[in-house]
């Protein structure tokens, strides 16, 4: 009946020992359920952290291409003599009714390099936040899953203990 029972236990009658079958398995099917669902756990955490670990490196990636733009923009503008003249009242007039484009300037760019590159910052402390909270979730399943692994490793050993000690009384008798 693959139903471990303590040598020398008894039991009253058939019933009594199918109820303890029955409970056994159950007990077992639940156990391996709860095994199932934290190896579950523990690979869809490994999978999460390996997702936010690439995300990790692509925004760290674009900021150290936003940071090498901005210093050779910032460069160039050391360079660059300022001394365009304002434009004329027409031109402004179609800026302020969007019907005509301002000329993007180097400091212009510049501002929107730098906008670009804190935007980007804030994300990537975000996902460091989610990777934190992923890697938390990982460490407390593996800790359940050997918790698991240590109960019914010891549950084991109690259970040829007791065996051992019903064999020492009937031989002692």
């Amino acid at each position: 009946m693959e139903v471990e029972v303590v040598e020398g236990a008894e039991f009253c009658s058939q019933a009594c020992l199918l109820g303890y079958c029955e409970e056994y398995k159950s007990r077992e099917a639940l156990y391996q359920k709860e095994e199932k669902k934290t190896k579950k756990k523990i690979e869809n955490c490994k999978n999460l952290v390996s997702e936010y670990m690439k995300e990790k490196t692509n925004l760290t990636e674009r900021i150290n291409k936003l940071r090498k733009r901005e210093k050779e923009l910032e460069l160039s503008l050391s360079d660059i003599q300022l001394d365009e003249p304002k434009p004329g009242f027409f031109r402004r007039l179609g800026q302020k009714l969007g019907l005509v484009r301002e000329k993007v300037s180097p400091q212009s760019k510049l501002e929107e390099i730098r906008r670009g590159k804190t935007r980007i910052e804030i994300e990537l402390d975000k996902v460091d936040q989610n990777l934190k909270k992923a890697l938390i979730a990982l460490s407390t399943n593996e800790q359940l899953e050997e918790r698991q692994k240590l109960f019914k490793k010891i549950s084991q050993q109690n259970r040829k203990v007791s065996t051992l000690e019903t064999e020492e009384e009937g031989s002692e008798e």
